[in-house]
């Protein structure tokens, strides 16, 4: 046997092979075809020969094809005693080992010369991954200038290499820190909510939160007038308000009153005999005290308040005139109630998606840099306000820098704060900075909270950083993500910096294209072309270009050739179940952005006669009915739970997280599913056990997912 390594390590060092062999034949495929070829060959005729043909000859004393294949391989098993013909034919073998190389060897040689010489192919270069930085300054340091390029330690690899990041960008740092996190948005008949979270209390999870989100905990907006005076107080007993208006025809039975008692708002009744212009409200002594609010949202007085609501974003006309107890009010301020404060002039009802961010420990002009780590469907045409020292919103539309293009992905926003900026005035909570993104709705329908951003997390003083000389560490340092918390100080000591914060895992990073990895994606490019002509084309163009699509299904093979023609070319997505836009984890969805994206994205690459839709699946639920006895000594309603948990964690993987995409036209076969609950160890038998009503499996159709409901 033939040493060819040298020569195999010389040719892959010019062109490395990818596995395909076109001439495979082994040493044993080769004896044993010289074997069926020469038992067609008479020996002799002599009549005293007792060989028939030459395999009797060639393959002698025993020696057949399998013991000469073994021989050859090892060649210390041999005694010295192996027939002359025999050794000839591994002679031969071994002078054909060569020229069988070489010929295993071309065909990577002809497709790397037209892969690379003629097609201009080469792999890509290795990514650096990126982390997101915030900088921390100590507390006698009003700003630092961090530049661009500035190193960050993020330790070592296995063979002692330094792992750093360098600074993207100049950081002006300062002591600024976001606080709030809020939102209005338009409900029902001209009504809105609002939603409050807290910086410093809010416990990110993996998912995070999603914007506008009607889950998380809201309040509807209150429109009206509150109105401040020390009169308000009373004089014990049951106190009567009697408030005139100046103006318009004000639908009284929609109003709603209350009054400030310390901590707490006290409700007035509101008398029938009010009209469209004269409000009548009373409250008893045992209601409560009334008293200046004490922490009050939106009501920082150290007089008795008494607020005039409603709930259907229409505004309350000037207070002309006020009585309590048929005593004339003269000493009295009225001020327009804000969805988190108050203001003397009407800011308008909430007819769009709003978001605020509340900033603390910042001055104006001082830069506010803010890396926001979302994952979102599409851009959002957003208008970024701050509030003035006139209580007035304003426009930033001059001075943003917005990296993350409209909350549509994690990146930088940054801002020079307005010097007529203002944490005083009383729209909003005051102690901070505010600004504003007002933000168009997506759709006719604003509560389709899918169309919006989930976000991760906010950094003030944030920055990313890339990875410095990936080239030098090997393919898997190149694309493991960097840990959180890996990066906690510069290089080289920053003066006045007390400290870096790494919340998140590095994102990106990629290992250099291997030469396999370019076959594969070269074949596929010269099989599609960038054209959308074929459905497969379709399939993989959209795994290619869009990284959420676990799968797409094409129509079967009859619906392709139903007569007339398709006249629209539709095909379902499978999403990876972590990528969905919905809540659902049975029902995973894109929502109609990302669904109009991939459509417009082949129809782009295809004809101008062809209309391309991208769908989601159909989900069919499919009612499950089934009586088990259990065995004795169970508790029955711990184990039904844990029945339906283990047939949904089996039949629908998807739903747990233990399969990467749904299932299509799954199939959920009767006698399966009676003989998984049977081999519970808690489960005795089953007594009953139907799908849609009957003892028969339920195949879904092309388009279909099949859902297991459970019904009573």
């Amino acid at each position: 046997m033939a040493n060819l390594t040298p020569l195999q390590d010389t040719l892959s060092s010019v062109v490395p092979t990818t596995g395909f062999m076109l001439d495979n034949r082994t040493v044993l495929s080769k004896l044993q075809f010289i074997e069926q070829y020469a038992r067609s060959i008479p020996y002799s005729s002599d009549t005293g020969s007792t060989l028939s043909s030459w395999a009797d000859f060639l393959f002698m004393e025993g020696n057949t094809p399998e013991v000469l294949a073994e021989l050859y391989k090892n060649p210390s098993l041999a005694d010295g005693h192996l027939p002359p013909h025999q050794a000839f034919l591994f002679a031969m073998l071994t002078m054909l080992e060569t020229p069988q190389a070489l010929m295993n060897y071309f065909p990577h040689a002809h497709r790397d010369l037209y892969y690379r010489g003629l097609l201009g192919f080469k792999e890509r270069p290795a990514a650096p991954s990126q982390v997101a930085l915030a900088i921390e300054l100590n507390q006698n340091t009003p700003e630092v200038m961090v530049p661009e390029g500035t190193l960050f330690s993020a330790g070592q690899d296995d063979n002692g290499t330094n792992i750093e990041y360098g600074l993207d960008a100049d950081v002006l740092a300062n002591h600024s820190r976001w606080r709030d996190l809020r939102w209005c948005y338009p409900g029902d008949s001209g009504s809105a909510k609002s939603a409050v979270v807290y910086g410093d209390d809010l416990d990110w999870n993996d998912q995070g939160l999603r914007l506008f989100d009607e889950n998380t905990p809201a309040e509807t907006v209150l429109t009206g007038r509150m109105l401040i005076a020390d009169a308000l107080k009373g004089s014990g007993g049951e106190t009567r308000f009697v408030i005139n208006l100046a103006a318009g025809n004000v639908d009284w039975t929609q109003l709603s009153g209350h009054i400030s008692g310390g901590d707490k708002w006290l409700d007035l009744s509101l008398l029938s005999s009010s009209t469209n212009r004269r409000l009548e409200f009373t409250i008893l002594a045992s209601e409560g005290d009334i008293s200046p609010p004490e922490d009050l949202p939106g009501a920082p007085f150290d007089k008795p308040v008494l607020r005039i609501s409603r709930q259907d974003g229409e505004s309350l006309p000037l207070i002309s005139a006020v009585t309590v107890n048929n005593q004339g009010v003269t000493d009295f301020e009225q001020v327009i109630l804000t969805p988190f404060g108050y203001a003397n002039e009407s800011m308008g009802s909430v007819e769009n998606m709003e978001l605020y961010i509340g900033i603390e420990d910042m001055l104006p002009g001082q830069t506010l840099s803010l890396f926001w780590q979302l994952n979102s469907p599409q851009p959002l045409d957003t208008q970024w306000q701050y509030l003035n020292h006139d209580n007035q919103w304003q426009s930033l539309a001059q001075h943003v820098v917005d990296l993350t293009h409209g909350l549509s992905a994690h990146g930088l926003w940054s801002v020079i704060l307005p010097e007529d900026a203002s944490s005083i005035v009383t729209a909003m909570p005051t102690g901070r900075h505010w600004i504003r993104a007002v933000i168009e709705p997506c759709n006719a329908s604003v509560k389709n909270i899918a169309d919006y951003p989930w976000l991760t997390g906010i950094l003030t003083n944030g920055m990313t950083a890339t990875l410095m000389n990936v080239s030098a560490f090997d393919a898997d340092r190149a694309s493991q993500p960097l840990p959180a918390e890996s990066i906690t100080q510069a290089v080289t000591f920053i003066n006045g910096v007390s400290g870096i914060v790494q919340p998140w895992v590095s994102m990106g990073g990629k290992a250099a294209e291997t030469n396999n990895e370019l076959a594969v994606r070269a074949a596929e490019r010269l099989d599609h072309r960038k054209r959308a002509m074929t459905w497969p084309d379709m399939v993989m163009l959209l795994k290619t270009e869009f990284p959420w699509v676990f799968d797409a299904r094409i129509p079967s093979g009859d619906i392709l050739t139903t007569v007339p023609a398709l006249l629209q070319q539709r095909l379902v997505v499978q999403p990876l179940v972590t990528e969905k836009d919905n809540d659902d984890v049975l029902r995973p969805m894109f929502n109609a952005a990302r669904l109009e994206r991939m459509s417009q994205y082949l129809q782009g690459l295809a004809s101008s006669w062809q209309d391309i839709r991208v769908a989601n699946p159909n989900y069919r639920d499919v009612s499950l009915v089934h009586r088990v006895t259990f065995n004795e000594g169970v508790n029955p309603n711990y184990a039904e739970q844990q029945l339906r948990q283990s047939i949904t964690d089996h039949f629908m993987p998807w739903g747990t997280g233990n399969a990467s995409g749904i299932m299509l036209a799954n199939h959920l076969d009767y006698y399966d599913i009676l003989t998984y609950i049977e081999q519970q160890s808690y489960v005795e038998h089953v007594d009953l056990l139907t799908l849609d009503g009957e003892e028969a499996s339920v195949q879904g159709e092309n388009d279909e997912v099949l859902v297991l409901q459970w019904s009573e």
